[in-house]
């Protein structure tokens, strides 16, 4: 039920939305500063609704197991780089300053699902964004030659997580108790899609937090010459195609 209502959802919201963002482009000049705030507040409720049905329908795939992962060599530098850019206008509206330098890492592409693991990184520099009242949000890379896997760090010096909630923070539907308190908005599925993407591609993550100074999450993807998952992987593609 939950996957058609959202399929069924989803057209008319957008549909909604793209004329609010016609609207405000083509009149935004006769309108006045309070009708302009009245477009803006529908646009971006029209926005967390379509995220909001994106999740459903991401979460009701991953539990039927019909979650799939198109891998190939990526880029990982790169994406990082799309990633910093889109979200730096955020970032300077809420007075933080995002840290990554592209040119310090000399990391081998990763093997995996460019457009899911970008949906990881968005969720965590979007959350440190929003849970960062002043300060920084960092993103550092780093290649655990050990393991053939490239590790993401994304670290912010907001409010940080209470203790107790760390266990729970990739759970479905968990929120930190203290962001409801504030209106933080959202649904609590982000970091759990977030988990699943990432064991999907046989990487890992976590999070370290000290209240009041901050949050670390990390996640692991495999590179390209991580010859047991690459071997895994064409494996399941020979078996849904019938080879040997």
């Amino acid at each position: 039920f939950v996957s058609t209502a959202a399929h069924e959802l989803r057209t008319p919201i957008t549909t909604i939305r793209g004329y609010l963002r016609a609207l405000k482009e083509d009149a935004g000049s006769k309108l006045n500063e309070d009708e302009m705030q009245y477009i803006e507040r529908g646009d971006i409720a029209s926005l967390q609704l379509i995220t909001l049905m994106e999740n459903l329908l991401s979460v009701s795939r991953i539990e039927k197991g019909t979650y799939t992962l198109n891998r190939t060599e990526t880029d990982w530098v790169k994406i990082v780089d799309e990633c910093v850019r889109t979200f730096q206008p955020q970032a300077e509206q809420h007075g933080i300053t995002v840290l990554w330098d592209s040119r310090a890492y000399d990391i081998p592409k990763v093997y995996a699902d460019p457009l899911r693991i970008n949906e990881v990184l968005n969720n965590l520099v979007s959350n440190a964004i929003n849970y960062t009242t002043k300060g920084k949000v960092t993103i550092t890379l780093e290649h655990d030659t050990t393991t053939n896997m490239v590790v993401t760090h994304v670290t912010d010096t907001g409010q940080g997580i209470p203790k107790d909630a760390l266990p729970n923070m990739f759970k479905k539907f968990f929120r930190v108790a203290g962001a409801i308190e504030q209106g933080s908005k959202g649904t609590g599925l982000g970091l759990y899609i977030a988990r699943q993407i990432v064991e999907l591609h046989r990487g890992t993550i976590n999070v370290e937090s000290t209240l009041g100074k901050g949050s670390t999450f990390s996640f692991s993807l495999p590179t390209v010459d991580n010859k047991q998952v690459v071997s895994e992987d064409h494996k399941i593609i020979l078996n849904e195609h019938g080879g040997k």
